[in-house]
């Protein structure tokens, strides 16, 4: 009975500790980054991602390499909320931006990235402002390398100004300059499908935008308030004016000095709210359009441009061979050459090879399809597209000869 007890005790007492050491691991702290200088960083399969800069410097080089090894990422909020940057050089090695890296700098003047980076502002990191509320940015130059500007991006730069967009770039997300008060032109590149809900909103002092031949969407609200504008020409190859997916927002709405809308052939659907009916807008289009029909339903003013109809269109190949992941632009003659036609891009099967707005065509999965393209005035042409494996690289290895 005795011998039970004292086990019982010592059991006990081993439990006790036991928790002890337990609740004391609970509140320990374990750093799970390393640190260099201002830097703290974690190493990863791609080399290093900054985590946290901790310096107070007015001018800062990241640098290309920490520990041997490539600096590849800035992570999320690395330079967040820093009041004393002025200045920011990014190293080449730097493929990804994550989410509010340079989030409330309030000193920061100006930023470019290099072409090196693809990813700039990534959703997995949370979707934070990358460059939001930077009270004294100025001036943003991004590479030919990113892909998109997500949301938010730029959201409340109030001095912004001068923008260069990257030939890269195919899409700028919603509310990416919204209360940019500064900004007074923008060139939007040839490479960007799609313009996001309220992308532009306040731009009070927005008075030159230019869209480029390519640009397939403009959501709602995309221009909504900006004062300052006073004509918008619509491009040929939009074919669709505020996604209702993306909320039925009016893209022109309060664009108080919004005087001439020059909508093409190319688009296919209006929604509800384009501008305010109060506005005293003039839409400016071609007879039996889809904007022709828009202005009259909501009994906005509409004045008709002379059209010059395609006499002829067609493809110059009859057929052309693409590997899987392949793209090419397709090569067509139409006459005239300065038709105000729009062309309607179509192919048989998307799942084997897709077509865009503007012709480009994008091999997806072995097979044959057709790719039909139609004038507006009715002309078309069609070209087969055969897609094929891509080869595989072989490697040969070569025994080493000793000769004697």
């Amino acid at each position: 009975m005795k011998v039970i007890k004292k086990n019982y005790v010592f059991t006990l007492l081993i439990m006790v500790l036991l928790g002890g050491v337990a609740a004391n691991s609970n509140h320990a702290t374990v750093q799970a980054y390393e640190v260099s200088g201002f830097y703290q960083y974690e190493t990863n399969d791609t080399g290093i991602t900054i985590t946290k800069y901790t310096g107070g410097e007015l001018s800062v080089t990241i640098p290309s390499k920490i520990a041997g090894k490539k600096v590849t990422a800035i992570g999320s909020r690395a330079f967040s909320d820093n009041d004393m940057i002025e200045h920011v050089i990014i190293p080449t090695s730097v493929i990804t931006i994550y989410g509010g890296v340079f989030y409330d700098c309030d000193s920061l003047q100006e930023i470019t990235i290099p072409n090196n980076v693809t990813t700039l502002d990534s959703a997995s990191y949370g979707n934070y402002d990358t460059f939001g509320y930077c009270d004294n940015l100025t001036t943003v130059i991004i590479g030919d390398g990113v892909t998109a500007l997500n949301n938010n991006c730029f959201i409340e730069c109030p001095k912004l100004s001068r923008v260069t967009i990257g030939k890269g770039v195919t899409s700028i997300g919603d509310s990416v300059f919204e209360n940019c008060d500064s900004l007074t032109s923008i060139t939007i590149p040839a490479s960007v499908k799609s313009i996001g809900l309220h992308c532009f909103t306040n731009c009070d002092n927005l008075k030159t935008v230019t869209l480029s031949y390519g640009l397939d969407t403009i959501y709602g609200g995309a221009f909504y308030n900006c004062s300052s504008l006073t004509e918008m020409i619509i491009p040929n190859s939009v074919i669709t004016l505020d996604s209702a997916e993306y909320g039925n927002y009016e893209i022109f709405g309060k664009c108080s000095n919004l005087l001439r809308l020059q909508l093409p052939n190319s688009v296919a659907t209006i929604g509800e709210a384009l501008v305010n009916e109060s506005q005293s807008v003039i839409i400016y289009g071609y007879a039996n359009s889809t904007a022709a029909q828009y202005a009259t339903d909501h009994s906005i003013p509409f004045q008709e441009l002379p059209s010059l109809p395609a006499e002829k269109f067609s493809f110059n190949e009859s057929e052309i061979l693409l590997m899987v992941g392949e793209k090419q632009v397709l090569d067509y003659t139409i006459q005239p050459e300065n038709t105000t036609d729009a062309i309607l891009w179509k192919s048989s099967d998307e799942n084997i090879a897709a077509v865009d707005n503007i012709g480009i065509v994008t091999a997806k999965n072995l097979g044959s399809v057709s790719v039909v393209a139609t004038t507006t005035s009715g002309k078309k042409g069609s070209i087969t597209l055969i897609i094929q494996e891509a080869p595989r690289s072989i490697s040969f290895k070569t025994a080493a000869k000793t000769l004697a």
